[in-house]
């Protein structure tokens, strides 16, 4: 599972949360890699978005976005989720 946010420039207040989500989550559920790519690089808005972030097709000043899959599986939510959703949704793939 993979994460794009940004908490400390984040535009639309959601960043931080969902970061605290994805890590609460990711203390509970085993058999998943859950990675937090940082938007900008150096932690830096002046030094443009990381590679990552480019890469993952989540447009600039979104905020936040996730992704959860396995080969040839792949969801998307580009809105904050709860605890209890994002567990569901990972345990879904799971099985």
């Amino acid at each position: 599972m993979i994460a794009f946010a940004t908490p400390k420039f984040c535009a639309t207040r959601t960043c931080g949360p969902v970061v605290d989500i994805v890590s609460a989550v990711r203390r509970r559920v085993a058999g998943v890699t859950f990675i937090h790519v940082e938007t900008y690089e150096e932690n830096n808005p002046a030094l443009g978005v990381t590679a990552g972030f480019v890469s993952g097709s989540c447009p600039p000043n979104l905020g936040c976005s996730s992704s959860a899959g396995t080969a040839g599986s792949r969801r998307s939510s580009k809105a904050a989720v709860s605890e209890r959703e994002l567990e569901a949704a990972v345990h879904r793939f799971l099985a």
